[in-house]
């Protein structure tokens, strides 16, 4: 097993355990699975992102992508470039995850904080910060799906266009 997924496998035991326990502590708080709160069912949610994340970084330390140096004049075959594309695709979905996997744990957090400071002044600061990770992310999934690159599936192009072309190349500004 390469250092990487010895690694990686580690820390996601580490994770799990640590999920399984604040799981388990809140089923005897609770005395319910059906009891639990929001935050609780966001953490088994972001859990499943992160299992999808590694599960694919794994997959994905194996797989070449579309990220090929200028300088390397190589020429693919067709297989060549139906094995990068899938690895790119792979790129794509890593970062996805990652991307939910963050934002999720940020949202428990927030969760634990507003339940913290639930009778203090502060609590109207963590519903400001709250409201602003909201709108970051729903900004930053428009943006991901229909903004950076265009068309969409230039994301795993084999070789790579610039996707900083514009997106209505048929337009004629002069």
């Amino acid at each position: 097993m390469p250092s990487l997924d010895a690694e990686m496998w580690a820390w996601y035991a580490l994770t799990l355990i640590v999920v399984v326990a604040r799981m388990a502590s809140r089923r005897m708080l609770l005395g319910s699975f059906k009891r639990m709160l929001a935050d609780d069912y966001l953490m088994a949610v972001t859990m499943i992102t992160y299992t999808a994340l590694l599960a694919i970084v794994s997959v994905l330390t194996r797989t070449p992508t579309n990220l090929i140096n200028p300088d390397d004049h190589i020429v693919l075959t067709p297989e060549d470039i139906k094995l990068r594309e899938y690895g790119s695709k792979l790129v794509l979905v890593t970062e996805h995850m990652q991307m939910l996997t963050l934002w999720g744990v940020k949202g428990c957090l927030l969760f634990m904080y507003g339940r913290l400071t639930m009778s203090l002044k502060q609590n109207f600061s963590v519903k400001l910060v709250a409201g602003y990770v909201v709108v970051g992310f729903v900004v930053m999934q428009i943006l991901w799906f229909a903004a950076w690159c265009r068309p969409f599936n230039h994301y795993w192009q084999v070789p790579p266009d610039d996707c900083e072309q514009p997106v209505d190349k048929t337009r004629d500004l002069d």
